[in-house]
């Protein structure tokens, strides 16, 4: 490698890139509802899915995003499969991910005074 692909390489990693897939609403999973959501909603709200399979003569969808941000922050993973209904409805689905919900602020306790 000569010392122009180098620095690419360097610039890619400081300043993040995608791995894999394309990025897709976490909060929008929620929003599927088994035996009602259609593979049109499903492309209308996820666009395309990363791959298309079959399972047990069902098909199946998966979208996958993984991202590394920087080496702070680390990297984003999220995967999202499907399967559906021979009517083109949603059968049943898995989403995973590393992406931690943010935690409620900690309300502060009184603290216990005592008379002297």
């Amino acid at each position: 490698m000569n010392r122009l692909s180098y620095l690419l390489l360097a610039v890619l990693f400081l300043h993040g890139c995608t791995l894999t897939g394309q990025e897709f609403s976490s909060s929008a999973v929620k929003e599927i509802q088994p035996n009602v959501t259609t593979k049109g909603q499903i492309t209308k709200t996820f666009g395309e899915p990363f791959r298309k399979g079959m399972e047990s003569g069902f098909d199946t969808w998966r979208y996958s995003y993984r991202a590394l941000m920087t080496e702070k922050s680390g990297y984003v993973d999220k995967d999202l499969f499907l399967i559906f209904n021979k009517n083109g409805t949603v059968q049943k689905y898995s989403y995973y991910t590393n992406i931690v919900p943010p935690e409620k602020p900690m309300t502060p306790t009184p603290a216990s005074t005592t008379g002297n």
